[in-house]
């Protein structure tokens, strides 16, 4: 479970009501190298960033609630954005505008453990090393995106 960064106002949610709201919240992960500096200040998304191996940290970011389609359009920019900054230091990206992915080791599937994989968000872009490590993936709309291999089935790289 991600920790936030920063909570403000009022009392903090219990454990159950916080995972209840967790679980339908849309959100995109940035994995990245843990040698490469933290996301710059001026992404007005919010951001938790946690340790996922020796080697690895993601950058999770918050997407607003699915009603508001515009406005997480623009947070997934930015957040791709930001991924093509990186350069060899992406690992990989997951895009989850409903929050309905959480239910897989993400952090594993990226990482190229070997964990199966039965649904795919809206957006998994991993390195190519790692995406032939799973082959169940090729039925969700497998593209090249620079050096890695995104399986994108609601075609959302085309429309951002």
């Amino acid at each position: 479970m991600v920790v936030p960064v920063a909570r403000t106002g009022g009392a903090a949610p219990s454990g159950r009501a916080e995972a209840e709201r967790r679980a339908t919240e849309g959100f995109v992960s940035l994995y990245r190298t843990a040698s490469r500096g933290v996301a710059p200040a001026d992404l007005d998304v919010p951001r938790a960033v946690r340790r996922v191996s020796a080697e690895a940290v993601v950058e999770e970011f918050t997407l607003a609630r699915p009603a508001e389609p515009d406005a997480q359009d623009r947070a997934i920019g930015q957040v791709l954005t930001r991924a093509r900054q990186l350069g060899d230091a992406l690992l990989g990206v997951v895009v989850d505008r409903t929050g309905t992915a959480r239910a897989l080791d993400l952090d594993g599937v990226v990482l190229g453990r070997p964990v199966p994989v039965d649904l795919v968000p809206d957006l998994l872009v991993l390195r190519p090393e790692v995406a032939v490590r799973h082959p169940e993936l090729s039925r969700f709309g497998v593209r090249v995106c620079g050096p890695f291999t995104a399986f994108d089935p609601d075609r959302l790289l085309d429309r951002l």
